[in-house]
């Protein structure tokens, strides 16, 4: 029987370059992929979800966090402008400001999941980040010139390798691949 070694079925692995590889489709990973894709960077997602937004979309912690606090404004940019596009959607209902609060967590913005996924992984596309999901690092190590990567998802394994590597996991998967110590 001709038994086919792992370098064999690795060569025969479609590949995929980037200059960024942000693994993890949660808030953290979403808008550092944006970032990373609008100053010009080859950027590629990967998100174990069938859908982007972490926490946020698949744990039901769906207030993305205080954008105004203290009278005046603390978050801005395209964590904000997700939101405002939710809200446009009807996906979000946004607190009057000016008003006064007793408490700035009166200020939190409750969002439907589906609208504000679909919002996040438009924004993503349309930054010219790549995105896929239902994919997970299979394997992961340090090269000269970045990062190697093996990636799996439902056609499949796939090479990956990028000059950056983020590690948007949440719980450092990528680190942990790689023999990162642990705090």
């Amino acid at each position: 029987m001709n038994r086919i070694t792992i370098e064999q079925k690795i060569n025969e692995m479609a590949e995929i370059c980037c200059d960024v590889l942000v693994v993890g489709g949660g808030t953290a990973g979403v808008f550092a992929a944006i970032s990373a894709s609008l100053t010009g960077a080859d950027t590629l997602l990967i998100e174990k979800n069938q859908m982007l937004g972490g926490t946020l979309t698949y744990a039901g912690v769906n207030f993305p966090g205080l954008f105004f606090a203290w009278g005046k404004q603390i978050i801005s940019g395209p964590c904000y402008d997700a939101v405002l596009e939710t809200a446009r959607l009807g996906g979000a209902k946004i607190p009057d400001y000016t008003a006064q609060k007793q408490s700035h967590d009166e200020n939190q913005i409750l969002i439907n999941k589906h609208i504000y996924t679909y919002v996040i992984h438009k924004m993503c596309t349309d930054s010219g980040a790549r995105v896929i999901c239902n994919s997970m690092i299979s394997y992961i190590e340090e090269t000269s010139d970045g990062v190697f990567a093996i990636i799996t998802d439902k056609s499949g394994m796939k090479k990956i390798k990028a000059k950056t590597l983020i590690d948007a996991t949440g719980d450092a998967n990528c680190a942990q691949l790689l023999g990162y110590p642990l705090m």
